[in-house]
């Protein structure tokens, strides 16, 4: 990534959450009023910049990450740090609002500076109009991705959507979950058309998670697409979703690589992947992934699970049996998938059964099993052999688990389906929770509190 230049980090440090609190004192109030008042091109490119670093953050907190919190609420994951033991225990035995509190503060302390940007577009006089476009899709789809980010840890406890700059602002109103993915398909919808308009080049560089799709009215508009499909799917629009991923960059003939990641490097001054853990010392894979994977003709375990989880010496971590690590990030500069290939086939089959379209949807599943499971096809009409699940749909699910295990969806996917009872319990003293609370110092600011704040009951 570019370095942050001073109008970056009035962006990125001085902006907070929902709240609208400061974090720090603004010592750089200059360069923002030059970003808002007198924008040149320079001074917004490098901005954009800054908002591309700051789509990473969600990420950034090893305890608090969006992937690794969702891994753990989904059971891909068990997070037992000997330096904090209450963290596993307070999403798994005794809920707490501080575990999508760093997720919520990232992705709005983001979607404020967002908003910065596009009101400097506003005023901007020394870019020319396919530039301006290109830059609104490109915000407007990273902060439609925040939204999502922030929904799919909250659910039904709401989020924010009215997200207001101005430091002293009485606190926005909490909406519902329906209200919000209201919002992000507003979002994504009006950052395609911004992307048609865009020509073919972005003003600035982005990082390397985005190779391949930097130009903004083809390659990135079939990203922006991906992740309409992806929301299509989870709001059940399923003859939407099949048109989105035609849109999209979906393909049986490229790799099921192909796809738009969060870049790290392990640079002077640059964030590394949080999620590498080579000991481990604090991520483990939970005990259940590897026993779960179905086998290969050959009677070794699925592929995936076999490139992504390796076993270690079976242990006790904090009270927690341990007996797996993961190995997907193998590097301080691995990349962390926002939507790849891979998933966007398996969307299809999942849009295809909900339509009851099973022969298509068959076809795509094989198309993963056979090539990135290693498993032999399952048939058409689909009946289950020895160790497949009973239902079509179950078994659409155990290909997403494996194809995207630990990336953030499993627990998502299963609390869609009202599935999250199948998750196991390492402990007889855990529980499965369906979403977190909303963030403590959210529901302080409000009178009366809104219904959110309520701790979600575990089972």
């Amino acid at each position: 990534m570019k370095a942050i230049c001073s109008g970056v980090l009035v962006l990125t440090l001085v902006l907070s959450g929902a709240c609208h609190t400061l974090d720090v004192p603004d010592f750089q109030a200059s360069s923002l009023n030059d970003l808002l008042n007198n924008p040149s091109a320079a001074a917004i490119e490098a901005a954009v910049t800054g908002l591309l670093i700051a789509s990473r953050t969600q990420n950034f907190t090893v305890q608090r990450g969006y992937v690794e919190t969702a891994g753990v609420m989904g059971r891909e994951s068990q997070s037992l740090d000997p330096s904090n033991s209450a963290t596993n225990p307070s999403r798994v035995q005794q809920l707490t609002a501080a575990g999508g509190t760093t997720v919520w503060t990232n992705a709005y302390a983001s979607i404020q500076a967002q908003n910065i940007v596009l009101q400097a577009l506003g005023v901007a006089t020394t870019l020319t109009d396919p530039q301006k476009e290109a830059i609104r899709g490109l915000v407007l789809t990273l902060q439609a991705n925040d939204l999502l980010a922030v929904i799919n840890l909250l659910d039904s406890s709401g989020a924010v959507i009215d997200v207001k700059s101005a430091p002293a602002a009485p606190p926005s109103p909490v909406v519902g979950k329906a209200a919000v993915f209201t919002r992000i398909v507003q979002l994504l919808d009006q950052a395609a058309t911004h992307l048609q308009n865009g020509g073919t080049t972005f003003p600035m560089p982005l990082s390397t998670g985005y190779t391949g799709f930097t130009n903004p009215s083809t390659t990135f508009l079939q990203f922006n697409r991906a992740l309409r499909a992806r929301v299509a799917v989870y709001l059940g629009d399923y003859a939407g979703a099949l048109t989105y991923l035609q849109q999209s960059f979906l393909s049986l003939t490229q790799p099921l690589t192909l796809g738009v990641y969060h870049a790290f490097t392990t640079n002077p001054g640059d964030a590394s992947n949080p999620y590498f853990d080579p000991l481990p010392r604090v991520i483990f894979a939970h005990t259940s992934q590897l026993a779960d994977a179905q086998l290969k003709g050959d009677g070794t375990k699925d592929a995936r699970v076999l490139a992504k989880v390796v076993p270690i010496t079976p242990k006790l971590q904090l009270g927690y049996p341990v007996d797996a690590k993961y190995i997907i990030y193998s590097s301080g500069a691995a990349p962390i998938s926002i939507v790849r290939n891979e998933e966007l086939i398996l969307l299809r089959a999942e849009a295809n059964i909900g339509l009851g379209n099973n022969s298509t949807a068959i076809t795509d599943i094989n198309f993963i099993r056979v090539n990135s499971g290693g498993l032999q096809p399952i048939s058409d009409p689909y009946v289950p052999a020895a160790g497949q699940p009973a239902t079509l749909l179950d078994e659409l699910l155990y290909e997403k688990r494996y194809s995207l295990l630990f990336e953030g969806h499993r627990w998502v996917d299963l609390r869609r389906y009202g599935k999250l009872a199948t998750l196991p319990k390492t402990l007889p003293t855990d529980k499965i929770f369906p979403w977190f609370p909303l963030p403590d110092a959210e529901c302080l600011a409000r009178t009366p509190p809104p219904p959110g704040c309520a701790v979600p009951a575990g089972f």
